[in-house]
């Protein structure tokens, strides 16, 4: 199995966006033992939040590029194995997982703060 070409520069920036969105969920996390010291409260929320609005903002865009992803390769799915399709299709959705999973770390940090 293999990506086709014209899937391959933009599967590539998905992927390292996914990445970012995984990065910056861990940064957010990093910053709790800073939250924990200021009792949830000052600059080190509003520094927080705004992470958090970052990781948002990263994992729409993944959601976007894994739209266009799919777009392409309903273009080209005649022209393929229907197997690889397939699998091509889990691929785009294993990866999109990433980003969503960072979110979801996100999600749950921001109900930490607004308690």
């Amino acid at each position: 199995m293999y990506l086709p070409k014209p899937m391959v520069e933009p599967f590539m920036a998905y992927l390292h966006r996914s990445i970012d969105a995984s990065e910056q969920a861990t940064k957010t996390v990093n910053e709790l033992d800073e939250l924990v010291e200021t009792g949830f409260r000052g600059s080190e929320v509003e520094l927080v939040q705004s992470m958090l609005a970052e990781l948002s903002k990263i994992e729409k865009d993944t959601d976007n590029m894994q739209i266009a992803l799919r777009a392409t390769l309903r273009t080209l799915e005649k022209d393929l194995p229907p197997v690889d399709v397939m699998f091509l299709y889990k691929i785009l959705d294993w990866t999109g997982d990433l980003a969503d999973a960072a979110e979801k770390v996100g999600s749950r940090l921001q109900l930490m703060l607004a308690k």
